[in-house]
């Protein structure tokens, strides 16, 4: 598979992402700041994105024609259809109060299968399309640590090893 994860801050918008010699995407923020429109340069499709605050953090995967976009403050994750230029689905996720808290990631493991979305609240392992496979409350103090042998490994300390998440057998 071909997949692309990348961040932008909201004020260094518009930003062009290439998918490819016949593809290329424009992100261009607007008078609101929380709101940011993506066109497909081909096409001239555009839509809409709420919710989108401080820095734009995504994922691509090329084969699939989807695009994960959140923001590092934002409360939604939007599922996008890069071939239609539509949203498929949108994923609220609960955020701490304290935005110094925040944090939003996309990791994807070795074989591509999915997709694991881990923000301060939150670890979801999702598919191309968007449904949700599994999901876990996390609390803000725990710390991703790696990917390894499969499995999304968090820490509540450095010594303390809370949980081993597989990502097989979805």
């Amino acid at each position: 598979m071909d997949i692309q994860i990348g961040t932008t801050p909201i004020c260094c918008l518009p930003y062009k992402l290439s998918l490819g010699k016949e593809k290329q995407l424009l992100l261009l923020s607007k008078e609101v700041e929380t709101i940011i429109y993506l066109k497909d340069l081909s096409t001239w499709k555009e839509l809409e994105i709420e919710d989108m605050k401080l820095d734009l953090i995504y994922c691509i995967n090329k084969n699939e024609n989807v695009m994960f976009i959140g923001s590092e403050y934002g409360g939604k994750i939007y599922i996008l259809d890069l071939k239609e230029i539509k949203i498929l689905q949108v994923i609220n996720i609960d955020r701490d109060e304290e935005e110094i808290w925040n944090r939003l990631f996309f990791l994807i493991p070795p074989d591509q299968h999915c997709a694991v979305v881990l923000s301060d609240m939150a670890l979801l392992v999702l598919s191309w399309r968007g449904e949700i496979l599994a999901q876990y409350s996390l609390y803000v103090n725990d710390s991703f640590e790696a990917i390894h042998n499969q499995a999304v490994v968090l820490y509540g300390t450095p010594e303390e090893k809370i949980f081993e998440l597989p990502l097989t057998g979805f």
